[in-house]
């Protein structure tokens, strides 16, 4: 204090001048004084949660990382300065390759919420002016263009997810960044803009949506000539920020009833927020090894035809039971994208010597045996068309098929509890990693069974089941639903009862063996 009476009127109006601009640099240009967390750092009011590790998320050098948190749990600071540095050219990893100018894109769900709201914000705070186009904010950004431009030339494009799919084509980028939930065609066109320039990408999100395509991108990552993408991520927790208070979180902690929902909004999990379709499915108990079919099995075939995404095919058998009188095998499955005369070949590769009794196959929506909804044939004209007519009936879709088939999976999945057994068995085998198929995962009946969710925001209301249901490319499901709801006929005889067919054609012709 001493010192400060003794300065002249000029000194102290200058050193109070020099206050001001640091403390708002405190608040506007928070870069200049940024320092990451690290998960060894001290958490003075949660000690029981590591700190969230922003310092692995920065310095990764990974293709695409991701930061899934809760709410407040530094999620979006992380990916501002990420990109921030890298436009401004000090990022410690990124800049070494890549010098300034860089051109970039930030995307978010809406734009006046997302992107204005928070992270036009965020950057207003971190970035200082001198690095800006024209030394301040207001000549930097430009509305117009959602364009903000940096002193040297680099730029930064906001889209949101309100835009039409043609808005995310033909720039090439350095860097992309998504801020919460995206539609995954629109984060498919991100990656094939940093083809060119060989850049990165950025996913920071809460999962308030349960289990989207962001889970199955960082665990099923594409490949590339063979090798897996590169794909790191972290979970941030509320209580890993040091800088929130405790009392403020426990409030917003309080408010939370939904206990998935506070699991995903304070601990960052991607949890099913929706509630599984079949919860009487137990992979423990209906996954299988492997084996031989009963000698009295009734094998049938079913695909589920689509012209534009894979199809899914299912070989599976009824055989005797001891305990269930009769139960359902799924012994083999496919999931491709193949032009009928390929499907064709690799159904009579995988069935050659098999006496199968029934071929099953659905069409699209919309579409006929014989003509298409594209006005084209459809594919099982397609299959009677081939030379060597190879002829798949339509599977009947009574009015109810749809949950009258849920109910029965429902049912034959159910556990016995004395034998612990399900009427459904899946042989190991017919669980297997992902393909990818045009960028989006082709998924094994397990991990579809896993899936397969009511939407978050309804209930499961039988009446309107197919609503409620959130469509998760669950073609295979689609296969043994009708198998299940077709059923077999069961025949008493003077020795008991027996598995028969329904009246009709046998197809072994196909594979070589007669009916």
């Amino acid at each position: 204090m001493e010192q400060i009476a003794s300065l002249t009127p000029h000194q102290k109006a200058e050193a109070a001048k020099i206050a001001t601009e640091l403390e708002r640099r405190q608040y506007q240009e928070r870069l200049r004084y940024f320092k990451p967390i690290r998960a060894t750092d001290p958490n003075p009011n949660f000690p029981d949660y590591p700190c969230n590790d922003q310092y692995g998320f920065l310095m990764s050098p990974a293709k695409v990382r991701a930061a899934f948190g809760g709410n407040r749990s530094c999620k979006t600071e992380s990916g501002a300065v990420d990109t921030a540095w890298f436009c401004m050219g000090i990022h410690p990893v990124r800049s070494q390759h890549r010098k300034p100018p860089v051109y970039g894109r930030v995307c978010a769900p809406k734009y006046e919420k997302n992107c204005k709201g928070v992270i036009l914000k965020k950057y207003k705070q971190l970035i200082p002016h001198c690095d800006l186009y024209g030394g301040s904010w207001l000549s930097a950004w430009s509305e117009g263009s959602k364009t903000l431009t940096f002193a040297n030339g680099s730029q930064i494009t906001f889209l949101s997810g309100e835009m039409d799919i043609n808005t995310y084509g033909g720039d090439e980028l350095d860097f992309f960044w998504i801020d919460e939930h995206l539609q995954e065609n629109k984060f498919l066109e991100n990656m094939a803009r940093i083809v060119d320039r060989n850049g990165y990408g950025l996913l920071t999100m809460t999962f308030e949506e349960g289990q989207t395509w962001e889970l199955d991108f960082i665990q099923n990552p594409p490949e590339i000539h063979g090798v897996p993408m590169t794909v790191d991520y972290w979970t941030y927790t509320i209580f890993g920020n040091p800088y929130l208070s405790k009392e403020g979180v426990e409030t917003f902690e309080a408010s939370l009833k939904d206990p998935m929902l506070r699991r995903a909004k304070l601990l960052g999990e991607a949890v099913a927020l929706g509630g599984s379709v079949i919860p009487q499915w137990n992979p423990a108990v209906s996954i299988v090894p492997d084996r031989k079919l009963h000698a009295n099995a009734v094998r049938i075939f079913m695909i589920d035809c689509h012209p534009k995404v894979p199809a899914a095919a299912m070989w599976a058998a009824w055989e005797p039971d001891d305990i269930f009188e009769y139960k359902l095998v799924v012994y083999r499955t496919i999931k491709k994208l193949l032009t009928v005369p390929e499907w064709k070949k690799i159904i009579m590769n995988e069935s050659a010597g098999e006496r199968i009794e029934y071929w099953y196959g659905d069409e699209t929506e919309g579409e006929s045996e014989v003509v298409s909804m594209r006005g084209t044939k459809s594919i099982l004209a397609q299959f009677k068309d081939m030379p060597n007519p190879f002829d798949i009936i339509q599977v009947k879709k009574p009015k109810g098929s749809y949950y009258g088939g849920i109910f029965k999976l429902r049912d034959w999945f159910l556990v016995d509890p004395a034998n612990q057994k399900s009427r459904i068995e899946i042989f190991e085998s017919c669980k297997f990693k992902p393909e990818y198929i045009n960028g989006k995962p082709a998924y094994c009946l397990p991990d579809e069974l896993d899936r397969f969710k009511f939407k978050k925001e309804q209930s499961a209301d039988e009446e309107t089941l197919r609503e409620k249901v959130a469509k998760v490319n669950d073609h295979l499901i689609d296969d043994l639903r009708y198998i299940v709801y077709m059923g077999p006929l069961i025949q008493e005889t003077g020795g008991g009862s027996q598995i028969v067919l329904p009246k009709g054609r046998r197809h072994n012709k196909y594979t070589g063996m007669t009916g």
